[in-house]
């Protein structure tokens, strides 16, 4: 269903503000608009242009749209914001690691090949330390996401994966409508996903104080900064790596938390947007 056209049309037809946004890359940027348009891309181009704002979460979004719009469209380049005060709720402070305790490492996504499971799976398997990893996210078919076939055929072969590779270290939560508690419980998050606009657990996660662990992001450079506020990893073998780093390093990791929810609370909470959404929209 042309659903964004539609809204969009309606939106101008009814004298109201459009603001337009895509959320992952190879799927809903202008390049792949474009492709999935076919032999409408004129009306869809046509259609797109009567957009009053292109609201671009990351650079790469940007960088497309203008190759093809130039700046006929007006345009927003931030991230899409969070709810900062449900995760904000102070910072933890990491132990080291020691045979008494266990570190708590969390991911959260629905569980299938683009989110970078696999590659998580064997990087936690080569470590040498007692810890428990918690998958927060579908793992199987629910009433909230049934999910394709060739997706539902990944969670089967990705659960087994994780079970045969970390046995009862690993948790599957399945689903869940608090995910801050176990933002709070976990010491350490790992995102791991191939293809993102930008993950929203990601700014969940820095913004509840956590050291955060993600693959290297196409057009996310100025907000995910390595050795700052996150740590950027491109492979499996660096990924095992930063995670014994980070769980031998307790200061390192406090201070990367403490930097990760300045950031987010200085610039990215829904306010900070909604601000910026506003400015771009109707001006000062």
């Amino acid at each position: 269903m042309p659903a964004w056209q539609i809204i969009i049309v309606f939106g101008r037809l009814l004298r109201r503000k459009v603001v337009f946004r895509s959320t992952l890359l190879g799927d809903d940027d202008i390049f792949a608009i474009k492709e999935k348009s076919g032999f409408f891309w004129p009306l869809t181009r046509l259609i797109l242009r009567q957009a009053n704002l292109y609201f671009a979460i990351n650079q790469a979004f940007e960088s497309k749209w203008k190759a093809v719009f130039g700046n006929r469209v007006p345009m927003l380049v931030t991230v899409q914001g969070i709810d900062n005060a449900m995760y904000n709720k102070g910072l933890r402070d990491m132990q080291p690691v020691r045979k008494t305790r266990k570190l708590v490492f969390l991911s959260c996504g629905m569980l299938i090949e683009r989110k970078g499971y696999r590659h998580i799976f064997n990087a936690l398997s080569r470590l040498d330390i007692d810890f428990k990893y918690i998958v927060a996210g579908q793992y199987i078919p629910d009433k909230w996401h049934n999910g394709t076939k060739g997706e539902r055929a990944e969670m089967d072969e990705l659960y087994n994966k994780g079970i045969e590779l970390l046995g009862n270290k690993i948790e599957f939560a399945g689903h869940t409508e608090n995910i801050d508690q176990y933002y709070k419980l976990a010491d350490i998050f790992i995102h791991g996903a191939f293809s993102e606009g930008t993950p929203n657990s990601v700014l969940e996660a820095m913004a509840a104080g956590m050291p955060v662990l993600v693959r290297e992001l196409a057009g996310l450079s100025g907000v995910f900064v390595q050795g700052f506020n996150v740590e950027v990893y491109k492979t499996e073998s660096e990924l095992t790596e930063r995670i014994n780093y980070l769980a031998n390093n307790p200061a390192y990791c406090l201070q990367l938390a403490h930097n990760a929810a300045a950031t987010i609370e200085k610039n990215y909470t829904f306010g900070n947007i909604a601000a910026q959404i506003s400015e771009k929209l109707y001006g000062g």
